[in-house]
């Protein structure tokens, strides 16, 4: 009973509510925010994991994040220029 009340909780709180507020806020936030905070959970899953367990991530996971997180900065900080084609 305690394992699936915990996963119950979680399912609720961690998740429903989490996607309910991140639809609520897509609205309001430009999409190359609103990728970087959903990019941001998975990448950063190993420093989590490492915080909060002590689980040591591997190299590999870590270079991995490292080039995710830095091609998204890159991106970032380059901006958009490409326009839009006029279709009309």
């Amino acid at each position: 009973p305690t394992d699936w009340t915990t996963v119950a909780f979680l399912g609720l709180f961690q998740v429903a509510i989490a996607y309910a507020f991140l639809v609520r806020g897509v609205e309001r936030v430009p999409a190359l925010e609103v990728s970087l905070i959903l990019l941001a959970e998975p990448v950063l899953s190993p420093v989590w994991a490492w915080l909060v367990h002590g689980e040591m991530p591997t190299p590999w996971a870590l270079v991995g994040g490292a080039i995710i997180l830095g091609a998204t900065v890159a991106m970032t900080l380059r901006g958009n220029r490409t326009k839009p084609n006029d279709h009309e």
